[in-house]
């Protein structure tokens, strides 16, 4: 089945807002300014290397100010594609930050180039360059973190470049600018539990929708799309429940055993040969038909837009945690409520990894050390606090899961970025 391009998915989470929108009153030209970005940043990153000048673009949106998010690396061709993909995840990080409650906005940045093909030593120089680029645009404004074929080492080069600009790289107040560092047991350092925290809140998403549906999480039955950075930890939680992993899948394919998958031979597994395909004692499937396979909970985990229109009838599951952003377009999302599935939108179930960076931001400021179990309690609260709103609204618009998550996070967000409260800007009683 094909991936559904950003730019197709930023018209659809478009169209899912206007109707959630549409549902609570609020007029079209506030939902239009609601979504336009407050600034986006274009920078020509020009390093020399080996002996030449390598200039690659970088792109920085930054859709609610303060606002704050990720940065990946990837191969893209076009501009217009790179505008649209960092427009598109921007704004779901908008409206992740207000589902949670945070006092921030959502960016989104891309240093395009081909993440498996250029060399360490080349992005090192890119993310000083950038960090360099970006200095004047972040005190106040805004913070960078980690996101697809980027990780701490990227951060602190970041913030090496930062610093050139803006002074001491050991200034809290600089080291607050970039998060998801490696964590050094200091408080200038990453934050314990960052790594673990985007799975591990989108197991206890899944657990909180299970306790409302009353059933057990002991020995129920799980697939994992994506079994990475998110779907990794996301199935060690879900095993301290009880839980039983029967298939996962990489980007080369998928397992299952229907008597349960050993999580931590199959780590190691993957360590050594790169794929979870060929594990002993499991059997081979296609991502698409891992989609499709009966379970309790399914966790989405992989890239965006696998779940649509063409798979949607055919997944036969109770529950969606989603770990991936964006990975159900929104009529996938509402035929298979109309079906009877549990769906919990990433801007709900995945809000943990951000949720988590701003918790490091904090510690960097104010030179205080939190523990990994601060961190689990902060995004478990905020999860809880994210899934009890939802429900609030569900029942008081007659909407389902993900169309009421939406209307929770266009509340907020109306708030973070007018400074009004939604009721004021709506035509009809909200």
């Amino acid at each position: 089945m094909r991936e559904v391009p950003k730019s197709e998915l930023l018209g659809d989470l478009e169209k899912q807002v206007r109707c959630v929108a549409k549902k609570i009153g609020l007029p079209d030209d506030v939902v239009t300014a609601l979504m336009a970005p407050d600034t986006v940043l274009w920078f020509n990153l020009t390093v020399p290397y080996k002996g030449e000048m390598v200039t690659k673009t970088a792109i920085r949106v930054q859709h609610t100010l303060p606002s704050g998010g990720g940065c990946r690396v990837a191969e893209i061709k076009k501009i217009p594609e790179a505008l649209a993909e960092t427009g598109f995840l921007s704004f779901l990080m908008s409206l992740k930050l207000g589902v949670a409650g945070e006092a921030f906005g959502g960016g989104k940045a891309i240093l395009i180039s081909d993440p498996k093909n250029t060399p360490r030593d080349l992005l090192d120089l890119l993310f000083i360059r950038f960090g360099e680029k970006m200095a004047p645009f972040l005190i106040g404004r805004d913070r960078i973190a980690p996101d697809m074929y980027t990780d701490y080492r990227d951060m602190e080069k970041f913030l090496e470049g930062v610093g050139n600009i803006l002074g001491n790289v050991e200034n809290s107040q600089i080291r607050a600018l970039a998060t998801g560092k490696k964590v050094d047991g200091t408080s200038k350092g990453g934050m314990l539990g960052r790594d673990e925290s985007t799975g591990w809140g989108v197991a206890y998403a899944a657990k909180l929708a299970s306790k409302m549906m009353n059933f057990s999480l002991k020995n129920a039955t799980v697939v994992i799309q994506g079994f990475g950075k998110v779907g990794i930890p996301a199935a060690e939680r879900m095993i301290e429940w009880g839980s039983n992993i029967i298939a996962v899948s990489d980007s080369t394919g998928g397992i299952i055993n229907r008597s349960g998958l050993d999580i931590e031979e199959l780590k190691n597994f993957k360590k050594r040969t790169g794929t979870v395909v060929g594990f002993p004692m499991a059997t081979f499937l296609t991502n698409d038909k891992l989609l499709e396979i009966k379970c309790d909970i399914l966790m989405p985990c992989a890239t965006e837009g696998r779940i649509t229109i063409e798979n949607a009838l055919r997944i036969n599951t109770k529950i969606i945690s989603e770990g991936s952003n964006m990975g159900l377009t929104g009529k996938a999302k509402k035929l298979m409520s109309n079906n009877g599935i549990m769906i919990l939108d990433g801007i709900l179930a995945n809000q943990a990894g951000v949720v988590t960076s701003i918790l490091e931001a904090k510690q960097n400021k104010e030179n205080k050390l939190y523990t990994f179990e601060d961190a689990v309690k902060n995004f478990d609260d905020k999860i809880r606090y994210s899934f009890t709103e939802t429900l609030v609204r569900a029942e008081k618009y007659g909407m389902d899961m993900p169309d009421a998550t939406l209307a929770w996070g266009i509340e907020q967000l109306i708030k973070r970025k007018f400074g009004v409260a939604m009721e004021e800007l709506c035509k009809s009683d909200c």
